[in-house]
């Protein structure tokens, strides 16, 4: 079984819980989503779709006190217009080192947390965007706390951390360090964050 068949199955409610070890994630069920995010099918890790509900979010959590590492060919994480997410103490880093899609986590949707995980990003020698975490339209409500995030670097749109037009956004308590750039929300809609 892998974590990407999880995704498939999960409902309203569910816990997915990952026992240690190091996993090389592929969602062959995943679009190809190259015109949306640079990834074309197959280089995704774990394609999440299904949303949670307002009491019953989906939760993706690493054993507790279990080292799990989530890698992809370029996105090991990808939330794709679902709500109500989890995504709780995962290392996560992309196999890609060269094109600046590869980073940690995609979130499109709302009301998604990513909590006490590592994102390891990589040099990319490009101008594009590339993030370790990745904000993009229409999202709210989204919380990123307690994680470590570090190593992107390449060009001026390098960040650990970017948004595009994301409302209601909560950073608190990360380290974040070795990166071009920090934390950057772009865009006419981004409105509502606090960063502590």
């Amino acid at each position: 079984k892998t974590i990407n068949h999880a995704a498939k199955v999960v409902q309203a409610g569910d816990i997915v819980l990952v026992k240690k070890g190091e996993y090389f994630e592929s969602a062959n069920n995943a679009p190809d989503l190259y015109n949306a995010i640079g990834c074309e099918s197959g280089t995704i890790g774990v394609y999440i779709a299904t949303s949670g509900e307002p009491e019953r979010p989906i939760i993706f959590k690493a054993h507790p006190g279990h080292r799990v590492k989530v890698r992809a060919k370029k996105k090991p994480f990808v939330i794709w217009c679902a709500n109500y997410i989890v995504i709780d103490g995962f290392i996560t880093e992309s196999q890609n080192h060269n094109h600046p899609s590869e980073g940690g986590i995609y979130v499109k949707g709302r009301y998604i947390t990513i909590q006490d995980c590592e994102c390891i990003g990589h040099y990319v020698d490009s101008s594009d965007n590339h993030a370790a975490i990745y904000i993009v339209g229409d999202s709210e409500n989204i919380v990123i706390r307690n994680c470590i995030i570090h190593g992107t670097k390449g060009g001026h749109n390098s960040h650990c951390i970017k948004s595009y037009e994301a409302d209601n956004v909560l950073i608190e308590h990360n380290e974040i360090y070795d990166c071009w750039g920090g934390i950057q929300p772009k865009g006419a809609g981004t409105e509502n964050w606090v960063i502590r």
